[in-house]
């Protein structure tokens, strides 16, 4: 006893999996594995995360194995602690970085299609979008305009058409979300006098 009390001996801890700081991932928990030594010997290795409560023993302490240990979304700093008979604690930490597996954006349109008078006109069309879904709007056709070139999540948009001065009608597709919306204005009428 009196020997382990008069140890200063600081225990020496290293992480030897995973190999590199930060290590990222998208798994919601990790296995840490490591060593440990000391001039007498490790009693105990415990583990603990910055991002919440949770701490644990691992398993061994020479050679010792901490799983399951469970991360949070972002940013987590994880501690590895070996402790001697007196007292004496080493640490060493590891930054682990959780990645949310993203969804695949999916786009819809609240409309196809449109069919407008010659005189022209404006309609408003909804885009439904995850919220950091990106999309773009191009209208090909002089004659028609988006009041929006781009945007991120749901929202709404408005395609304009002008007069059509021709007496033949005209159709375009415009791109938005990367759907297809399809336009057709009619001609101008043909006005006759009889005299």
């Amino acid at each position: 006893q009196a020997g382990a009390s008069s140890d200063t001996t600081v225990p020496q801890v290293v992480i030897a999996s995973p190999g590199s700081s930060p290590f990222t991932t998208t798994n919601t928990s990790i296995n840490l594995s490591g060593t440990s030594s000391d001039n007498i010997a490790v009693s105990q290795v415990t583990w603990s995360n910055s991002c919440s409560s949770a701490f644990g023993v691992a398993t061994g302490s020479a050679n010792w194995v901490a799983n399951n240990i469970s991360l949070c979304s972002g940013q987590n700093v994880i501690t590895i602690r070996a402790k001697d008979a007196a007292g004496n604690v080493g640490s060493v930490t590891v930054t682990v970085i959780r990645n949310e597996i993203q969804a695949p954006c999916t786009y819809s349109i609240s409309q196809t299609s449109w069919s407008v008078g010659a005189t022209g006109g404006n309609t408003s069309v909804s885009i439904t979008a995850g919220a950091s879904c990106y999309w773009t709007n191009s209208a090909p056709c002089g004659w028609l305009t988006v009041s929006r070139s781009n945007g991120t999540g749901s929202g709404n948009v408005t395609v304009t058409a002008s007069g059509n001065t021709s007496h033949d009608s005209r159709s375009c597709n415009v791109t938005l979300a990367g759907k297809t919306f399809a336009v057709t204005q009619a001609g101008n009428p043909c006005n006759y006098k009889v005299s």
